[in-house]
Protein backbone atom coordinates (compact mmCIF):
# COMPACT_ATOMS: atom_id res chain seq x y z
CA UNK A 1 0.00 0.00 0.00
CA UNK A 2 1.47 3.37 -1.00
CA UNK A 3 1.50 6.44 1.23
CA UNK A 4 -1.04 8.07 -1.07
CA UNK A 5 -3.28 5.02 -0.67
CA UNK A 6 -3.11 5.42 3.11
CA UNK A 7 -3.97 9.12 2.89
CA UNK A 8 -6.86 8.33 0.54
CA UNK A 9 -8.23 5.80 3.06
CA UNK A 10 -7.99 8.38 5.83
CA UNK A 11 -9.80 10.95 3.71
CA UNK A 12 -12.55 8.39 3.18
CA UNK A 13 -12.80 7.77 6.91
CA UNK A 14 -12.95 11.53 7.55
CA UNK A 15 -15.87 11.85 5.15
CA UNK A 16 -17.67 8.81 6.62
CA UNK A 17 -17.35 10.40 10.07
CA UNK A 18 -19.05 13.64 8.91
CA UNK A 19 -15.81 15.54 9.39
CA UNK A 20 -13.94 17.95 7.14
CA UNK A 21 -10.41 17.22 8.28
CA UNK A 22 -8.12 15.83 10.95
CA UNK A 23 -5.05 17.17 12.73
CA UNK A 24 -2.53 14.45 13.58
CA UNK A 25 -0.14 15.02 16.46
CA UNK A 26 0.77 11.45 17.41
CA UNK A 27 4.09 10.50 15.86
CA UNK A 28 3.22 6.87 14.94
CA UNK A 29 0.27 8.02 12.83
CA UNK A 30 2.35 10.81 11.29
CA UNK A 31 4.96 8.24 10.32
CA UNK A 32 2.28 5.91 8.93
CA UNK A 33 0.72 8.57 6.69
CA UNK A 34 3.83 10.51 5.64
CA UNK A 35 6.95 8.44 6.33
CA UNK A 36 8.44 11.11 8.61
CA UNK A 37 10.34 9.64 11.58
CA UNK A 38 11.36 12.75 13.52
CA UNK A 39 10.35 13.57 17.07
CA UNK A 40 8.25 16.66 16.36
CA UNK A 41 5.61 17.23 13.67
CA UNK A 42 1.97 18.05 13.04
CA UNK A 43 -0.08 17.04 10.00
CA UNK A 44 -3.40 18.39 8.72
CA UNK A 45 -5.39 16.29 6.24
CA UNK A 46 -8.65 17.24 4.55
CA UNK A 47 -10.25 16.34 1.24
CA UNK A 48 -8.11 18.92 -0.55
CA UNK A 49 -5.23 19.68 1.78
CA UNK A 50 -2.17 17.90 3.16
CA UNK A 51 -0.10 20.18 5.36
CA UNK A 52 3.01 18.77 7.03
CA UNK A 53 4.85 20.86 9.64
CA UNK A 54 7.97 20.49 11.76
CA UNK A 55 10.79 22.63 13.14
CA UNK A 56 14.18 23.56 11.72
CA UNK A 57 15.99 20.55 13.15
CA UNK A 58 14.26 18.33 10.62
CA UNK A 59 14.17 20.52 7.50
CA UNK A 60 16.43 18.24 5.45
CA UNK A 61 15.24 14.96 7.00
CA UNK A 62 11.56 15.60 6.38
CA UNK A 63 12.10 16.44 2.72
CA UNK A 64 14.15 13.28 2.22
CA UNK A 65 11.67 11.05 4.04
CA UNK A 66 8.55 12.42 2.39
CA UNK A 67 10.17 11.90 -1.01
CA UNK A 68 11.26 8.38 -0.06
CA UNK A 69 7.66 7.67 0.97
CA UNK A 70 6.48 8.52 -2.54
CA UNK A 71 5.01 11.95 -1.82
CA UNK A 72 5.85 14.64 -4.36
CA UNK A 73 5.89 18.38 -3.74
CA UNK A 74 2.51 18.87 -5.38
CA UNK A 75 0.94 16.42 -2.89
CA UNK A 76 1.55 18.53 0.20
CA UNK A 77 2.47 21.88 1.71
CA UNK A 78 5.55 21.77 3.93
CA UNK A 79 5.98 24.30 6.72
CA UNK A 80 9.19 24.63 8.76
CA UNK A 81 9.10 26.89 11.78
CA UNK A 82 8.15 27.36 15.42
CA UNK A 83 5.14 25.68 16.98
CA UNK A 84 3.25 28.93 16.54
CA UNK A 85 4.24 29.08 12.85
CA UNK A 86 3.14 25.50 12.33
CA UNK A 87 -0.23 25.96 14.00
CA UNK A 88 -0.82 29.19 12.10
CA UNK A 89 -0.19 27.40 8.79
CA UNK A 90 -2.61 24.64 9.71
CA UNK A 91 -5.29 27.10 10.79
CA UNK A 92 -4.97 28.90 7.45
CA UNK A 93 -5.60 25.59 5.63
CA UNK A 94 -8.80 24.95 7.59
CA UNK A 95 -11.94 25.98 5.72
CA UNK A 96 -14.49 28.26 7.37
CA UNK A 97 -17.18 26.26 9.15
CA UNK A 98 -15.15 23.04 9.01
CA UNK A 99 -15.45 20.24 11.53
CA UNK A 100 -11.92 19.20 12.45
CA UNK A 101 -10.97 16.11 14.45
CA UNK A 102 -8.26 16.03 17.12
CA UNK A 103 -7.20 12.98 19.14
CA UNK A 104 -7.50 14.02 22.82
CA UNK A 105 -5.02 11.30 23.79
CA UNK A 106 -2.14 12.86 21.86
CA UNK A 107 -2.99 16.57 21.64
CA UNK A 108 -1.90 18.91 24.42
CA UNK A 109 -4.10 21.55 25.98
CA UNK A 110 -1.54 24.19 25.02
CA UNK A 111 -1.67 23.15 21.35
CA UNK A 112 -5.47 23.38 21.33
CA UNK A 113 -5.42 26.83 22.94
CA UNK A 114 -3.01 28.23 20.33
CA UNK A 115 -4.99 26.60 17.52
CA UNK A 116 -8.24 28.08 18.75
CA UNK A 117 -6.65 31.53 18.89
CA UNK A 118 -5.58 31.29 15.24
CA UNK A 119 -8.88 29.79 14.10
CA UNK A 120 -10.82 32.53 15.87
CA UNK A 121 -13.98 30.38 15.90
CA UNK A 122 -13.99 29.82 12.12
CA UNK A 123 -14.01 26.01 12.64
CA UNK A 124 -15.22 23.46 15.17
CA UNK A 125 -12.65 21.25 16.91
CA UNK A 126 -13.97 17.83 17.85
CA UNK A 127 -12.36 15.16 20.04
CA UNK A 128 -12.08 11.97 17.98
CA UNK A 129 -10.09 9.09 19.42
CA UNK A 130 -8.00 6.80 17.23
CA UNK A 131 -9.34 7.85 13.82
CA UNK A 132 -5.89 7.49 12.28
CA UNK A 133 -4.81 4.65 14.57
CA UNK A 134 -7.81 2.51 13.59
CA UNK A 135 -6.62 2.51 9.97
CA UNK A 136 -3.25 1.22 11.17
CA UNK A 137 -4.76 -1.93 12.65
CA UNK A 138 -4.67 -4.08 9.49
CA UNK A 139 -1.08 -4.38 8.29
CA UNK A 140 -0.02 -4.48 4.65
CA UNK A 141 2.66 -6.83 3.27
CA UNK A 142 5.53 -4.43 3.92
CA UNK A 143 4.43 -3.87 7.52
CA UNK A 144 4.07 -7.60 8.14
CA UNK A 145 7.58 -8.18 6.80
CA UNK A 146 8.94 -5.57 9.22
CA UNK A 147 7.03 -7.08 12.15
CA UNK A 148 8.29 -10.53 11.25
CA UNK A 149 11.87 -9.27 11.06
CA UNK A 150 11.54 -7.64 14.50
CA UNK A 151 10.24 -10.95 15.87
CA UNK A 152 13.05 -12.92 14.22
CA UNK A 153 15.67 -10.63 15.73
CA UNK A 154 14.22 -11.14 19.20
CA UNK A 155 13.90 -14.90 18.72
CA UNK A 156 17.53 -15.21 17.62
CA UNK A 157 18.80 -12.97 20.43
CA UNK A 158 17.18 -15.13 23.10
CA UNK A 159 18.46 -18.26 21.40
CA UNK A 160 22.01 -16.90 21.62
CA UNK A 161 21.60 -15.81 25.26
CA UNK A 162 19.81 -18.85 26.66
CA UNK A 163 23.08 -20.22 28.03
CA UNK A 164 23.30 -17.22 30.37
CA UNK A 165 20.13 -18.29 32.17
CA UNK A 166 22.03 -19.90 35.01
CA UNK A 167 22.58 -19.55 38.72
CA UNK A 168 24.56 -16.44 39.68
CA UNK A 169 23.67 -14.20 36.72
CA UNK A 170 21.76 -11.05 37.69
CA UNK A 171 18.45 -9.96 36.20
CA UNK A 172 20.02 -6.66 35.19
CA UNK A 173 22.99 -8.27 33.42
CA UNK A 174 20.80 -10.69 31.49
CA UNK A 175 18.47 -7.89 30.38
CA UNK A 176 21.41 -5.72 29.28
CA UNK A 177 23.00 -8.56 27.33
CA UNK A 178 19.70 -9.41 25.64
CA UNK A 179 19.24 -5.78 24.57
CA UNK A 180 22.81 -5.70 23.25
CA UNK A 181 22.33 -8.92 21.29
CA UNK A 182 19.16 -7.56 19.65
CA UNK A 183 21.07 -4.42 18.67
CA UNK A 184 23.85 -6.48 17.10
CA UNK A 185 21.23 -8.42 15.12
CA UNK A 186 19.69 -5.27 13.65
CA UNK A 187 17.26 -3.85 16.22
CA UNK A 188 17.34 -0.05 16.44
CA UNK A 189 16.24 -0.18 20.08
CA UNK A 190 14.31 -2.44 22.47
CA UNK A 191 10.56 -2.26 21.91
CA UNK A 192 10.20 -1.35 25.59
CA UNK A 193 12.21 -1.68 28.79
CA UNK A 194 13.14 -5.36 28.84
CA UNK A 195 11.65 -7.29 31.77
CA UNK A 196 13.72 -9.98 33.46
CA UNK A 197 12.18 -11.06 36.76
CA UNK A 198 13.23 -14.05 38.84
CA UNK A 199 12.00 -15.81 41.94
CA UNK A 200 9.44 -13.78 43.86
CA UNK A 201 10.03 -10.85 41.47
CA UNK A 202 8.45 -12.89 38.67
CA UNK A 203 5.08 -12.47 40.41
CA UNK A 204 5.16 -8.78 39.41
CA UNK A 205 3.95 -8.55 35.78
CA UNK A 206 6.08 -5.50 34.94
CA UNK A 207 9.01 -5.87 37.34
CA UNK A 208 12.18 -3.92 36.59
CA UNK A 209 15.39 -5.95 36.24
CA UNK A 210 17.25 -5.76 39.55
CA UNK A 211 20.60 -6.80 40.96
CA UNK A 212 19.00 -10.03 42.19
CA UNK A 213 20.96 -13.05 40.99
CA UNK A 214 19.30 -16.17 39.68
CA UNK A 215 19.03 -19.05 42.15
CA UNK A 216 18.42 -22.76 41.66
CA UNK A 217 14.69 -23.41 41.39
CA UNK A 218 13.84 -19.86 40.29
CA UNK A 219 11.12 -19.12 37.80
CA UNK A 220 12.46 -16.44 35.42
CA UNK A 221 10.11 -14.32 33.29
CA UNK A 222 11.72 -12.70 30.24
CA UNK A 223 9.51 -10.19 28.38
CA UNK A 224 11.22 -8.29 25.56
CA UNK A 225 11.07 -7.15 21.95
CA UNK A 226 13.07 -5.69 19.09
CA UNK A 227 12.35 -2.71 16.84
CA UNK A 228 12.93 -2.93 13.10
CA UNK A 229 12.19 -0.02 10.74
CA UNK A 230 9.90 1.40 13.44
CA UNK A 231 7.90 -1.82 13.93
CA UNK A 232 7.93 -3.72 17.20
CA UNK A 233 7.96 -7.27 18.45
CA UNK A 234 6.76 -8.53 21.83
CA UNK A 235 7.36 -11.96 23.33
CA UNK A 236 7.50 -13.47 26.82
CA UNK A 237 8.97 -16.77 27.91
CA UNK A 238 9.14 -18.20 31.42
CA UNK A 239 11.91 -20.58 32.49
CA UNK A 240 12.75 -22.58 35.59
CA UNK A 241 16.36 -23.09 36.67
CA UNK A 242 16.54 -26.79 37.45
CA UNK A 243 13.79 -29.22 38.27
CA UNK A 244 10.43 -27.53 38.86
CA UNK A 245 8.24 -28.12 41.88
CA UNK A 246 4.77 -29.62 41.52
CA UNK A 247 3.21 -26.18 41.97
CA UNK A 248 5.49 -24.59 39.38
CA UNK A 249 4.65 -27.33 36.91
CA UNK A 250 0.91 -26.96 37.49
CA UNK A 251 0.97 -23.20 36.97
CA UNK A 252 3.25 -23.31 33.94
CA UNK A 253 1.23 -25.99 32.17
CA UNK A 254 -2.03 -24.20 33.00
CA UNK A 255 -0.71 -20.95 31.54
CA UNK A 256 0.55 -22.74 28.43
CA UNK A 257 -2.82 -24.40 27.86
CA UNK A 258 -4.67 -21.13 28.51
CA UNK A 259 -2.59 -19.50 25.79
CA UNK A 260 -3.21 -22.36 23.36
CA UNK A 261 -6.96 -22.16 23.95
CA UNK A 262 -6.96 -18.38 23.52
CA UNK A 263 -4.99 -18.61 20.26
CA UNK A 264 -7.44 -21.22 18.98
CA UNK A 265 -10.32 -18.70 18.99
CA UNK A 266 -8.46 -15.87 17.25
CA UNK A 267 -9.81 -15.13 13.78
CA UNK A 268 -11.42 -12.36 11.77
CA UNK A 269 -14.79 -11.23 13.13
CA UNK A 270 -14.41 -12.74 16.60
CA UNK A 271 -14.97 -10.24 19.44
CA UNK A 272 -11.61 -8.92 20.62
CA UNK A 273 -12.48 -10.00 24.15
CA UNK A 274 -12.98 -13.67 23.25
CA UNK A 275 -9.35 -14.79 23.72
CA UNK A 276 -9.27 -13.23 27.19
CA UNK A 277 -12.56 -14.82 28.20
CA UNK A 278 -11.49 -18.21 26.85
CA UNK A 279 -8.21 -18.22 28.79
CA UNK A 280 -9.81 -16.86 31.94
CA UNK A 281 -12.55 -19.50 31.95
CA UNK A 282 -9.95 -22.26 31.67
CA UNK A 283 -7.81 -20.81 34.48
CA UNK A 284 -10.94 -20.39 36.60
CA UNK A 285 -11.64 -24.11 36.26
CA UNK A 286 -8.25 -24.71 37.91
CA UNK A 287 -8.71 -22.08 40.61
CA UNK A 288 -6.09 -19.80 39.05
CA UNK A 289 -8.09 -16.99 37.39
CA UNK A 290 -7.74 -14.70 40.42
CA UNK A 291 -4.00 -14.60 39.70
CA UNK A 292 -4.48 -13.44 36.09
CA UNK A 293 -4.43 -9.68 36.60
CA UNK A 294 -4.30 -8.04 33.14
CA UNK A 295 -5.95 -8.26 29.69
CA UNK A 296 -4.64 -11.08 27.56
CA UNK A 297 -3.20 -8.93 24.80
CA UNK A 298 -2.99 -5.90 22.57
CA UNK A 299 -2.24 -4.82 19.03
CA UNK A 300 1.38 -4.37 17.92
CA UNK A 301 2.83 -2.26 15.10
CA UNK A 302 4.45 1.16 15.03
CA UNK A 303 3.58 1.25 18.73
CA UNK A 304 4.21 -1.57 21.16
CA UNK A 305 0.67 -1.20 22.51
CA UNK A 306 -1.91 -0.46 19.81
CA UNK A 307 -5.61 -0.96 19.33
CA UNK A 308 -7.25 -3.33 20.01
CA UNK A 309 -6.80 -4.07 23.69
CA UNK A 310 -7.97 -7.65 24.19
CA UNK A 311 -9.86 -7.26 27.48
CA UNK A 312 -12.85 -9.48 28.13
CA UNK A 313 -15.48 -6.78 27.61
CA UNK A 314 -14.18 -5.68 24.19
CA UNK A 315 -16.89 -6.60 21.71
CA UNK A 316 -15.32 -4.98 18.64
CA UNK A 317 -14.44 -7.61 16.02
CA UNK A 318 -10.88 -8.63 15.25
CA UNK A 319 -9.73 -7.54 11.78
CA UNK A 320 -7.90 -9.68 9.27
CA UNK A 321 -4.34 -8.44 8.92
CA UNK A 322 -3.90 -7.06 12.41
CA UNK A 323 -1.20 -8.39 14.71
CA UNK A 324 -2.02 -8.97 18.38
CA UNK A 325 -0.35 -10.54 21.38
CA UNK A 326 -1.76 -13.44 23.38
CA UNK A 327 -0.16 -13.35 26.84
CA UNK A 328 -1.93 -15.03 29.74
CA UNK A 329 -0.17 -14.87 33.08
CA UNK A 330 -0.51 -16.32 36.55
CA UNK A 331 1.18 -14.36 39.35
CA UNK A 332 1.27 -15.73 42.89
CA UNK A 333 2.52 -12.97 45.17
CA UNK A 334 5.53 -13.89 47.27
CA UNK A 335 6.20 -17.05 45.28
CA UNK A 336 6.55 -16.79 41.50
CA UNK A 337 4.81 -15.86 38.28
CA UNK A 338 4.41 -17.31 34.79
CA UNK A 339 3.63 -15.47 31.55
CA UNK A 340 3.77 -16.86 28.02
CA UNK A 341 3.33 -14.41 25.17
CA UNK A 342 3.33 -14.64 21.39
CA UNK A 343 2.37 -12.36 18.53
CA UNK A 344 -0.19 -13.70 16.06
CA UNK A 345 -1.47 -12.49 12.71
CA UNK A 346 -5.28 -12.43 12.56
CA UNK A 347 -6.61 -14.15 9.42
CA UNK A 348 -10.02 -14.99 7.98
CA UNK A 349 -10.14 -18.54 9.34
CA UNK A 350 -7.70 -18.41 12.24
CA UNK A 351 -4.29 -16.95 12.97
CA UNK A 352 -0.59 -17.51 12.36
CA UNK A 353 2.21 -17.23 14.91
CA UNK A 354 4.78 -14.51 14.22
CA UNK A 355 7.04 -15.15 17.21
CA UNK A 356 8.73 -18.53 16.92
CA UNK A 357 10.89 -19.24 19.99
CA UNK A 358 9.90 -22.60 21.44
CA UNK A 359 8.24 -22.97 24.83
CA UNK A 360 10.78 -25.31 26.42
CA UNK A 361 11.01 -24.04 29.96
CA UNK A 362 13.41 -26.16 32.03
CA UNK A 363 17.01 -24.92 31.80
Amino acid sequence: MTMNDRILRLRGRISESALDGIILTDLPSIRYFTGFTGSSATVFISAEELVVTTDGRYETQIRVELTAAGLVNSDYKLVIGSISDQIKAISQAVAKGARIALDPNSTTWGFVNILQEFLSQKAELLPQENLGAQLRRSKDKAELAQLQMAAQIADEALKRLIGQLKVGVSERDFAHNLDEEMYLLGSSEPSFATIVASGENSAMPHAHPSSRRFKAGDMVVVDFGATYEGYHSDMTRTFVLGEPTEEQTKVYMATKEAQALAISVVKEGVPAGSPDNTAREYLDSLGLSEYFSHPIGHGVGLEIHESPILHGSNLSPLISGEVVTIEPGVYIEGKFGVRIEDMVLVEKDGCTLITAFDQSWIV
